[in-house]
């Protein structure tokens, strides 16, 4: 008798170049549905699909429940994803005193001002999509610290 499994099959031609493919590939590897993720992360089954199909990044809080149930470390393994599961802020400023950097000098590398600055730094605000990708090469190199 043969057996097919839809997820199974699906996760089979999903690839995993962004987030979002990451995000379902490893949903449909375990054999969910979005709903049975919502279920077991209490996110709504909307924003799931709007994490999917890259229209929205999770917060660090979010993703930490999407890693309760999936592979947090493969969903999230390079880019803006692995930004937000880090510790980028504990790793800024790090580079700012092995540097012997200002909060102001600092500030000036991402082209910023020096409270935005110290709000990173100080986990209080995330840097945003659009500032990670325009200091990418920089941003990497901090958290591979």
């Amino acid at each position: 008798m043969y057996s097919f499994n839809f997820y199974e099959t699906l996760h089979k031609n999903c690839c995993d170049k962004t987030f979002g493919d990451r995000l379902k590939n490893e949903r449909l590897k375990k054999g969910l549905s979005q709903s049975d993720l919502s279920n077991l992360t209490n996110i709504t089954r909307t924003s799931i699909s709007e994490y999917e199909l890259n229209n929205i990044i999770p917060t660090k809080e979010t993703l930490l429940k999407i890693g309760s149930v999936l592979d947090i470390d493969y969903i999230c393994n390079e880019g803006y994803s692995k930004l937000i599961i880090s510790n980028f802020n504990e790793n800024l400023k790090l580079w700012r005193l092995k540097n012997n950097l200002s909060i102001t000098k600092a500030s000036t590398y991402f082209d910023t001002d020096k409270s935005t600055y110290y709000k990173w730094e100080k986990g209080i605000f995330n840097i945003s999509k659009d500032k990670y990708y325009h200091n990418k090469n920089l941003i990497d190199s901090i958290l591979d610290l």
